[in-house]
Parts: structure tokens; sequence; C-alpha cells
């Protein structure tokens, strides 16, 4: 099958929207948000793996050509999903530094972030890092808080990598 979308996985606050919005509007592609589902609203009459199946759920029903999607940052707890996303897409992991995700994260308990067991940001980075990288076809390194650098990186991977392999008719 043929991959002609591009996904992005990372952290919450790590660029995913910020970056698949300017991505998809420099490349003519559209823009998908994958994480539609609210967290909050569904841990009031449910329980995290409530979440996580209806996450599934939406992963798995991803279809399209030209698109750009911004993952949740717990899809990566999916197997199913994200191996469905890999037949469909590139995969790319915008990975930052602890340091930046906590400082642009704030007082994360009101965003509403999956995690395992009670654990802390810094626990829950911990844990995720080893999932993001398995599923990344490529991985943004960014190592300052600018997303100026980050949309540079993210060009330049995506020009130089992925876009020789898409339709000419993305390419233009």
């Amino acid at each position: 099958m043929k991959k002609d979308n591009i996904t992005l996985i990372g952290m919450p606050a790590a660029g995913k929207t910020y970056l698949g919005k300017k991505i998809a509007d420099e490349l003519k592609m559209r823009w998908v948000n994958l994480d539609i589902v609210n967290y909050r609203d569904i841990l009031k009459n449910g329980n995290e793996n409530d979440y996580l199946k209806l996450e599934e759920k939406v992963l798995l029903n991803t279809r399209g050509k030209n698109n750009v999607f911004s993952c949740g940052g717990s899809s990566i707890y999916s197997n199913n999903g994200m191996n469905h996303l890999k037949e469909i897409s590139q995969i790319i992991y915008l990975r930052l530094p602890f340091i930046i995700i906590k400082k642009r994260l704030g007082n994360y308990g009101s965003r509403g972030i999956v995690k395992s067991r009670n654990m802390n940001i810094k626990e829950i980075y911990k844990e995720r890092i080893p999932l993001y990288e398995k599923y990344a076809d490529y991985i943004v390194n960014c190592k300052i808080d600018s997303t100026d650098e980050q949309f540079k990186k993210l060009c330049k991977v995506i020009t130089s990598v992925i876009l020789p392999i898409f339709s000419p008719t993305i390419a233009n």
C-alpha cells in the first residue's frame, strides 16, 4: 500500500497540532486532527481504558490520502492503531527534551494526559519515548524551545526524504 499521508506523533505540547496545520498548508495537503476524543469527558463517565479504546477506534478508522494527521500523545498505546497509521502514512516523531515539554505543559494536570498508574509527567515521558521511537519512520529532534526550529527541521525531513516517495501531485 502506498503511504501518501504524514502522521505526527509525540508528547503533549510537542507541537503536533500547530506544526501539522502549518505543514499541511505548506504542502497543500489536508490537516486532520486525530486527537478528537475529549479525555476529561470520558473520565467523568468511564475510565482511562474507555478513552484508549475510543482513541484506537479513531486511529483504525483513519483513511484518505494527501493528509497530515496530528495524533494525541497517547496514540502510541494502541499497537493496532499505530500499525494501521504506519500502513497508510509516514510517521514522524517530534522529539523534544523533557525540560521543553515540561515548560510548554505548565500545569499538565488540567490538560488531561493519559497516564499509567498515577505517574508524574517525567515518568510518562520516560515510558512513552520507546513507543514513539518504535513507531516512527523519522524523528525530528529539536533541542531548543522554538516551533520555528521544529518547522524548519520538519520541512527538511519532508522535502528531502518523504516527498520524493509521494506522488508527483503532492510534490509541486
